[in-house]
């Protein structure tokens, strides 16, 4: 049946911006929820250690800064590569962006009992995660 001028329908111009328009919506609505969903899985830790200074009084000192997005746990600290006796843990939790200090006492650690002037000693921070973070420093 050929078409008169009493049919009506939608012209093609208004059918392409339906398309476009709905086609906009749904790739806002995913763009939207993609930056909702994607921060969480993001979430990363990150221990950022400032120094470390071993003092006269016998004692070491780590200043560490949590510049992950996640809080962190820091379980244990090892020297020269052991645990302390009995291998007790540190009991540090850090927020996000939160700086703070460890303090490390040789007579802890069978191996060390005390830092020897000019001897360099490795420290290495464990978290919870699993994560080691490594520095070195020399008694004065």
């Amino acid at each position: 049946m050929p078409m008169d001028r009493t049919d009506k329908g939608i012209s093609p111009v208004i059918s392409t911006v339906i398309i476009l328009a709905t086609g906009l919506a749904v790739t806002l609505f995913v763009a939207s929820w993609v930056t909702l969903i994607v921060p969480q899985f993001a979430r990363h830790e990150e221990l950022r250690i400032q120094n470390c200074i071993i003092l006269n009084s016998g004692k070491a000192v780590i200043y560490v800064k949590n510049t992950g997005n996640v809080g962190l746990y820091i379980e244990h600290i090892l020297v020269n590569g052991k645990l302390s006796n009995p291998g007790e843990p540190t009991d540090t939790a850090l927020k996000s962006g939160e700086i703070t200090t460890v303090e490390v006492d040789p007579i802890h650690y069978t191996d060390v009992k005390e830092f020897k002037p000019g001897t360099r000693y490795d420290f290495t921070i464990h978290t919870s995660t699993g994560l080691s973070y490594p520095i070195s420093a020399r008694a004065p």
